[in-house]
This record gives structure tokens, C-alpha cells and sequence, in this order.
């Protein structure tokens, strides 16, 4: 997958990459939002990226920044191919401007 992203900013630059960084931030905001209001418990999507919080103190002695950043790190295999087919997309959208 990595030559894939690579092969993105290959051909579409400074857009492949803010592109990426931007669902990077927005999805890092959006799990501490989540986590930090209460509205979803990070064992529960710990458990569901295959992490047992049960036995592991640290994990549950981290702060919900912690918590995000290891949710968002862990998921990056799926926010990679989103990006890699919303680039050309985004960049017909903006070509036609």
C-alpha cells in the first residue's frame, strides 16, 4: 500500500499530501472528540483493532490524547486507501474550477 500512496504523490503533490493530512487531522480530532466526551469507549474499539486492555495497565493509565493516537496510528492502514481513490476525485473537482 505504501507504493501506492508514494505513487499518489508522484503525480498529484502538495494535493495528495494535504489531502492526507487533512484526514489525518480530521480523524485524529474526531476519536478524541469521542473519547475525550465519553461518547465511545476506547476499550471497546481497542478490543475491535484486536488490543487487549484487560491486562495491559498502561493502556489504561494513558489520557484520552494517548488513547486517540494509538486508535488513530493502529487505523491507518484504512485511512490510506482513502485517500489513495479521493485524490484524483478532488483533483477533477478542482481542475474544473
Amino acid at each position: 500500500m505504501s507504493n501506492k500512496i508514494q505513487e499518489i504523490i508522484k503525480q498529484y503533490g502538495k494535493l495528495a499530501l494535504y489531502t492526507h493530512i487533512t484526514y489525518s487531522l480530521m480523524f485524529y480530532a474526531g476519536i478524541y472528540f469521542l473519547i475525550s466526551r465519553k461518547y465511545v469507549d476506547p476499550d471497546i474499539l481497542m478490543k475491535k483493532i484486536g488490543i487487549d486492555t484487560e491486562n495491559n495497565k498502561t493502556l489504561k493509565l494513558t489520557g484520552d490524547a494517548a488513547i486517540s493516537y494509538f486508535i488513530y496510528k493502529a487505523t491507518m492502514p484504512m485511512r490510506i486507501p482513502f485517500t489513495v481513490v479521493t485524490v484524483p476525485i478532488i483533483a477533477k473537482i478542482l481542475k474544473r474550477r
